[in-house]
């Protein structure tokens, strides 16, 4: 049984002066194990599309207690 979920949304903030990307990232914790990963997915998009910066990736991150 998942005991904690996290999700992680990583932002694309553009290219520094060497041409390389920079990347932000906020996560959100206490995320229902049980949530599938379409609902996680839905609600991550919608959250991107409040942001000023370009969603590049959803990360989804599950802990398990094995003892």
């Amino acid at each position: 049984m998942t005991q904690q979920t996290r999700i992680t949304l990583q932002f694309n903030l553009g290219t520094d002066v060497f041409g390389d990307e920079i990347y932000r990232e906020k996560r959100f914790n206490n995320i229902k194990g049980m949530a599938t990963d379409e609902a996680i997915e839905e609600v991550a998009l919608a959250l991107g599309t409040l942001q000023q910066h370009t969603l590049q990736a959803v990360v989804r991150n599950n802990s398990y207690r094995l003892v």
